[in-house]
């Protein structure tokens, strides 16, 4: 063997640990990542398995207020302007301020009638407006939610990729006909795919309970019963 050609092996070999030791990094810093997620120690080596599946009910679930799609859209959003907090409030102002005009009665400093009428025209009008924000808000956390199915759908079929392609560079490492950089590589792929999918679970959540309960929303000014 040449000196030329042992110095292209060393070369190689010295290529390839620094490539394994770089992967080895980034695989410790995805389990850190994990770890950190699911609080284990940042030690830990969780065993790869199927990541907890948010419940996307969009598509019919059980019980959903919206399996039926865009119908029972429209019968959910119906529910959540009856029983939104800020439009009760909005409603018993209105009948307040209706109250007030029938029982109108003119005094010394008091507003003239067509004040106290217009008024009344304006709490209504406040009204359409909150309704109109609300409806605009939960058909907006609806279409967020359909898409963040889709994409967690889509995440389902590459990690079922993944793990085919972590079992098969698994059987061929133990066959020695893969190297352990070959086993890591594919081990972050997988891991990689379920954090993904692990954000989106949490996102996804987090819409559903702004859409079951929209005014827990920040809301902008204005927009709220005086």
């Amino acid at each position: 063997e040449s000196l030329f050609n042992r110095e292209n092996a060393r070369l190689g070999y010295a290529a390839e640990k620094e490539q394994r030791e770089k992967l080895a990094r980034q695989l410790d810093e995805a389990y850190a990542d994990l770890n950190k997620l699911i609080g284990l120690e940042p030690g830990a080596r969780p065993k790869l398995q199927e990541p907890a599946v948010p419940q996307l009910w969009l598509e019919g679930e059980a019980g959903s207020s919206t399996k039926g799609g865009e119908a029972d859209l429209e019968r959910h959003l119906s529910i959540i302007l009856h029983d939104h907090p800020y439009i009760w409030l909005q409603e018993q102002q209105i009948l307040q301020a209706e109250r007030e005009l029938s029982l109108y009665t003119y005094n010394v400093g008091m507003p003239p009638y067509k004040a106290v009428k217009s008024s009344v025209q304006q709490e209504r009008n406040e009204l359409y407006i909150m309704k109109e924000d609300v409806s605009k808000d939960v058909r907006s956390l609806y279409y967020q939610l359909q898409g963040l199915e889709s994409q967690y759908k889509a995440l389902e079929k590459n990690l079922a990729l993944a793990e085919n392609g972590l079992r098969a560079v698994q059987v061929r490492h133990r066959l020695g006909m893969a190297v352990p950089l070959e086993v890591e590589e594919a081990e972050l792929a997988v891991l990689e795919i379920e954090s993904g999918m692990q954000d989106l679970a949490r996102a996804y959540g987090q819409l559903r309970m702004l859409y079951e309960k929209p005014w827990v929303m920040p809301v902008a000014a204005g927009s709220q019963p005086k």
